[in-house]
C-alpha cells in the first residue's frame, strides 16, 4: 500500500500461485498508536522529534550566547592604527595602537531565563509526558519529587507504557508464529526429529505437511487451523516490591498459602529461608480444617517453627 492508499497487487501472474501461504507476504506491523485510515501508525520516536528539535534549536541558543560572552564583537576605530589581523583571542598578544581607548567590546544581552525554562520543562516534563518513562524508571531522583507517593505514581505510569508495549509485541508474535506454521505446513514434506522437552533423548518425528490433512469429524482431511496466543510477562508486575506487596496482600486475605508464600520469598526473591519451601497442599474448605496444618516447619497459625 502507497503512502497515498493505492493497493499494490503481487507481482506473480494472474493464476499463479503465491510462494507464501494464501499470496500474503510476511510483512508484520505493530504501531504503537494506531491512526484512523492508515495501516502505518506512529510511535515514540515520531512523537519526540518536534520536541527534540525544540531542544537543540534553545541548546543552540544558549551556546551562542555563551560564544559571544567569551568572544565578543569588538568596535576598533579606524585610526587606531591597531592590525585587524592581529587581533586575535590568543593570550599575551602586544598589539601597538595610537589610541588604547579605539577598542570597545560590544557587550552580549544575557540570556533570557524563560530559555532556560523553557529547555527544562522539554526535556523534563514534555518528553516524559510522551513516552511516559520517567527519571524514576533508571533509578534516578526525579526533579520536583519528594514524596513515596509521587514516585509510584511515576513508576506506575512507566510501567503501563512498558506493559501496552509488551501486548503489542504478543499480538504481534502471535501472528508470526501462526504464519511460521503456515510455512511449515506448506513446504515441510520431510520427517525431522524435533525435541519438545528438556530429555536429551526425547524425539518425536513430524512432517510439516501432514497439517494439511487433519481428519475432520465428517471423516474427510482438512487443512489445521492455528490459533496461537503468545505471552510475555504483560499484565504481571515485574517489580520485586509490588510483587511482593501483592503476595503480602494475597496472604493476608487468605487467597494463598503460607507456604506458597515462602516459595516465593526463595524462588523469586531470593531469600535463604530454612526449611521445607513447597507449596502447602490446598487447605480443606470445610468448617473445622486448620490452615497450614499440612505444611511442613510451619505451625498451624502460619508461623516458623522454632527448631529444637
Amino acid at each position: 500500500m502507497t503512502g497515498c492508499g493505492l493497493i499494490l497487487s503481487d507481482s506473480f501472474r494472474t493464476g499463479e500461485n503465491s510462494f507464501y501461504p494464501g499470496g500474503r507476504y510476511p510483512y508484520f506491523f505493530t504501531p504503537l498508536y494506531y491512526r484512523e485510515g492508515s495501516i502505518w501508525g506512529k510511535g515514540d520516536v515520531e512523537l519526540l522529534i518536534p520536541v527534540q528539535d525544540l531542544i537543540n534549536d534553545l541548546d543552540d541558543q544558549i551556546r551562542i550566547n555563551a560564544r559571544l560572552t567569551g568572544n565578543p564583537q569588538r568596535l576598533i576605530e579606524t585610526g587606531s592604527g591597531i592590525d585587524l589581523d592581529a587581533l586575535t583571542n590568543e593570550a599575551g598578544l602586544n598589539i601597538p595602537t595610537t589610541s588604547v581607548s579605539a577598542v570597545k567590546n560590544l557587550e552580549a544581552p544575557p540570556l533570557p531565563s524563560y530559555i532556560l525554562q523553557r529547555r527544562d520543562t522539554a526535556l523534563r516534563y514534555e518528553s516524559q509526558r510522551i513516552t511516559r518513562f520517567s527519571d524514576q524508571m533508571t533509578g534516578a531522583k526525579q526533579a520536583g519529587v519528594n514524596t513515596a507517593a509521587e514516585a509510584t505514581v511515576l513508576q506506575q505510569g512507566g510501567q503501563m507504557s512498558i506493559q501496552h508495549k509488551k501486548l503489542l509485541l504478543q499480538e504481534t508474535l502471535s501472528e508470526v508464529f501462526a504464519y511460521c506454521l503456515e510455512m511449515v505446513r506448506t513446504y515441510w514434506t520431510e520427517e525431522v526429529a524435533v525435541r519438545l522437552t528438556d530429555k536429551p533423548d526425547a524425539f518425536i518425528f513430524f512432517r510439516g505437511s501432514d497439517l494439511r490433512n487433519i481428519p475432520g469429524r465428517d471423516g474427510k482431511p482438512k487443512d489445521a487451523a492455528f490459533d496461537l496466543v503468545v505471552t510475555v510477562g504483560a499484565g504481571l508486575p515485574t517489580n520485586k516490591t509490588a510483587a511482593y506487596q501483592m503476595m503480602s496482600d494475597l496472604h493476608s486475605r487468605g487467597l494463598v498459602t503460607a507456604g506458597e508464600v515462602r516459595s516465593f520469598l526463595t524462588d523469586y526473591m531470593g531469600f535463604p529461608l530454612l526449611g521445607s519451601v513447597k507449596a502447602a497442599p490446598q487447605e480443606s474448605t470445610e468448617p473445622g480444617a486448620v490452615e497450614n496444618a499440612g505444611t511442613e516447619g510451619l505451625t498451624a497459625d502460619g508461623n516458623v517453627k522454632n527448631a529444637a
